[in-house]
């Protein structure tokens, strides 16, 4: 576990993932005194930790980085709960709660619009349509991973890209080379990393098309692909980009 403090000793980011000794009533101390001071907390993998304690951090009015990634009693009342009163949140981080609804993962980013770095991955409720509301709520969208979430398409796509996105994870998706043309026409001024992982429809059209188009682009990471191949056509093109596959 780390934490570290301002020099009045009020804490200010508190990391404490995988940490299989915090329990509900530590969690809650914790918060109760330095929940003015707390920015950013870490309580990844914490499956001990109740929905019902990680609610209280509502309490925190200037909490703006938040990762609760494999926190598996992490509820929508959880997240409906904190949507009424944090409102500076710039990262989120849900990875892997699968019992969150649409509904309230859409209520607290609505309630955060200036959240920029979010992570989705193998929450089974985010849809095109789930999509199309959080691209709406949200003013710049930076970093993304959807990663997992199979009921994703070339349709939710289309909203992403009206964001200048940097780096997006789309592995386990179901992009094909209509996403790609999308991500290529329209996030080239921007993109710099992108994970197509374990995609069954991406093949080497659909990497060309994306190196073709994205300049900027720094890594393109294509594992499971196995319909792509051509890596040594796409290096000619731009000698930048690191292929990891």
């Amino acid at each position: 576990a780390v934490v570290s403090t301002q020099s009045t000793g009020r804490l200010e980011r508190v990391c404490l993932p995988m940490c299989s000794g915090i329990s509900d009533g530590g969690f809650r101390v914790l918060l109760q005194k330095h929940y003015r001071s707390l920015s950013a907390i870490d309580i990844t993998g914490c499956h001990q930790i109740s929905g019902d304690a990680i609610s209280q951090l509502s309490h925190c009015p200037s909490l703006s980085s938040l990762y609760l990634g494999n926190c598996v009693q992490t509820s929508s009342a959880t997240l409906t709960a904190l949507s009424t009163s944090l409102t500076s949140l710039k990262l989120l981080d849900v990875r892997g709660c699968r019992a969150l609804d649409g509904e309230s993962i859409l209520a607290l980013l609505k309630s955060n619009p200036h959240i920029s770095t979010l992570s989705l991955a193998h929450v089974p409720a985010v849809t095109d349509q789930l999509l199309r509301g959080i691209c709406t709520a949200l003013l710049s969208i930076r970093v993304l991973d959807l990663s997992g979430c199979i009921k994703v398409t070339n349709t939710g796509v289309m909203n992403i890209v009206r964001h200048p996105v940097q780096a997006l994870d789309l592995g386990s998706t179901g992009l094909s080379f209509k996403g790609c043309c999308a991500i290529g026409n329209y996030l080239s001024p921007s993109l710099k990393q992108l994970s197509v992982n374990f995609c069954s429809f991406i093949n080497d059209e659909c990497v060309k098309k994306v190196v073709n188009k994205c300049e900027r682009l720094e890594v393109l990471s294509t594992f499971g692909c196995t319909y792509v191949k051509s890596f040594e056509s796409f290096r000619k093109i731009n000698p930048r980009i690191k292929f990891e596959s």
